[in-house]
């Protein structure tokens, strides 16, 4: 599992990097200093996730759950809704999500070669939430659970 840490620069443009647990009292050390923005490193597999100093401790139970998913080799995205994570969870290679989503579905090769002619990120989607394989892990957060 990739490392997860928490990036803040204060208003002298020093960068304070957390590793994962971090405590409030290293978060609120820091942000004594003036900060506004945060990074979460090695969070989502689409990129770091930016958030205001103040929300993490809002967001802190949500982290937490977002890490376990990792830690059990789950892919990670934030994204606005359902269709845009499917997209980020595979890297909108949609031939890529057909044959992880419907390959492990036994179909003859007929119904192989119909299916991929008309598959969509819809369809995957709906294949996804119908063998609970979509995690929605709240606050924007999606998870991948396909083949684990």
């Amino acid at each position: 599992m990739t490392d997860i840490s928490l990036r803040i620069v204060d208003t002298h443009g020093i960068s304070h990097n957390l590793k994962f647990p971090w405590s409030s009292e290293q978060v609120y050390a820091v942000a004594e200093r003036g900060v506004g923005r945060a990074l979460i490193l090695g969070l989502l597999h689409n990129g770091p996730f930016d958030l205001h100093v103040t929300e993490l401790s809002s967001e802190l139970p949500v982290i937490r759950n977002i890490v376990r998913y990792k830690q059990a080799g789950y892919k990670v995205v934030y994204a606005n809704n359902d269709i845009t994570a499917v997209k980020l969870l595979f890297d909108n290679d949609l031939t890529k999500a057909y044959e992880d989503v419907f390959t492990p579905f036994e179909m003859s090769t007929e119904d192989d070669n119909e299916f991929r002619s008309v598959v969509t990120w819809y369809s995957i989607l709906d294949m996804m939430k119908s063998h609970d394989h979509f995690k929605q892990l709240g606050n924007g957060f999606y998870a991948d659970t396909v083949g684990a």
